[in-house]
């Protein structure tokens, strides 16, 4: 089978989008424009909800059982430097 197909794109995809949401959802915060309970509804809740880092392990997990080196390397590396990127950008996106 070709490891391309393997990899866990909804988690990772699902992972950088909430990061995004958080980043701008924690400018609104920061600003102001949203109170303490609409942040950790938001936050905490939704993007809490909507991410998943236990399935992120677990298919982390998967990949080592399978002996999948590049693609656990990848999917690490993209997963976590992408989700940090992206919640800056959310982040920013607010001062732009």
């Amino acid at each position: 089978m070709n490891q391309f197909l393997l990899f866990p794109f909804g988690t990772c995809l699902i992972n950088i989008f909430g990061s995004f949401m958080l980043g701008v959802f924690m400018q609104y915060y920061v600003s102001e424009s949203i109170t303490v309970g609409w942040w950790l509804f938001l936050g905490v809740g939704v993007c809490g909800g909507f991410t998943t880092f236990s399935t992120f392990g677990l298919e982390a997990v998967s990949l080592i059982e399978k002996k999948k080196w590049v693609l656990l390397i990848l999917y690490v590396v993209v997963s976590v430097i992408i989700s940090i990127c992206s919640a800056w950008f959310g982040y920013m996106l607010y001062k732009l």
